[in-house]
């Protein structure tokens, strides 16, 4: 079974004795051989980088067929446009992350509800970028976005729950979930399958976490669901592996959905190459 990896970041690098900020080139690469590594200890094919700019172009450079990435572009940049034009000439790149919700909440929120980011939706919608959203904490807003921009390929992150160790989660972690749920009305927004670990309160396989899950899948259905470990993130609360192995070795999933899950949306959704990292 194929593996793409919808969400990783710039893992981090740290060589004991050896001053990384005074080696910032050899720490970049380290830090980008550590994720081949991980991606290679537990079978991941393919990664969608989310991560600077500098350091997303070293590693699909160093691992073109292993990485591709999303782009970030200033919502008030005077050429948002022609920026938005562009991406399809830039190798590598399949679609725009936008975040909204960390690290200043309060202001991006307020940005977006006074029409900040109209520009820049407009464009993304017009030109067909498939574009990820941090909404964690604010699913209202998901709706405002669906509705207006219906030709926009939407992609949630994190199931827009609010998840750990960056923010505190709910109490209790699911209590936003049926705020999701009603995001399936919008035939063009999906959901990123991510961090549901990192919402248990149980120790692997993480059981407490299928009543959601099931009811996610049965909403929005596998074609719109597309699995990432964000292991970058997670680290210390649970591992990579078990990020995988709680799904592949599930039996409240079939073999189809399975491999719906862990490649074919997201293949489908970024416009991958089947047999290559390169969109």
């Amino acid at each position: 079974m194929r593996i793409i990896d919808a969400q990783i970041h710039e893992p981090p690098a740290a060589v004991p004795h050896w001053d990384m900020e005074a080696n910032p080139l050899e720490a970049s690469i380290l830090s980008c051989e550590l994720a081949v590594a991980a991606m290679d200890a537990v079978g991941t094919e393919l990664a969608v980088l989310s991560a600077r700019p500098a350091w997303t172009r070293m590693a699909r450079e160093r691992h073109p067929d292993r990485f591709a990435s999303l782009a970030v572009i200033d919502p008030d940049a005077a050429d948002v446009e022609e920026q938005v034009a562009g991406l399809s000439d830039q190798p590598g790149i399949c679609g725009v992350r936008v975040v909204l919700t960390w690290p200043d909440f309060d202001r991006r929120i307020a940005k977006l509800r006074s029409g900040g980011y109209a520009n820049l939706l407009r464009a993304l919608e017009r030109h067909d970028v498939p574009t990820c959203f941090n909404l964690s904490g604010a699913l209202p807003d998901a709706h405002a976005i669906a509705a207006s921009y219906p030709g926009l390929t939407m992609i949630l992150d994190n199931f827009g729950m609010v998840q750990p160790p960056i923010r505190t989660p709910d109490d209790p972690p699911w209590r936003r979930l049926p705020e999701l749920l009603e995001l399936a009305a919008y035939p063009n927004l999906h959901v990123k399958f991510i961090g549901a670990p990192a919402l248990s309160r149980m120790a692997y396989p993480f059981g407490d976490v299928w009543p959601h899950l099931l009811q996610v899948v049965e909403a929005f259905g596998l074609d719109r669901l597309m699995w990432g470990s964000d292991f970058t993130r997670v680290r210390g609360l649970h591992t990579y592996a078990e990020a995988i192995a709680y799904l592949l070795h599930t039996d409240e999933l079939s073999a189809s959905d399975k491999e719906q899950l862990f490649s074919t949306t997201s293949l489908r959704t970024f416009r991958l190459a089947q047999g290559a990292g390169a969109p």
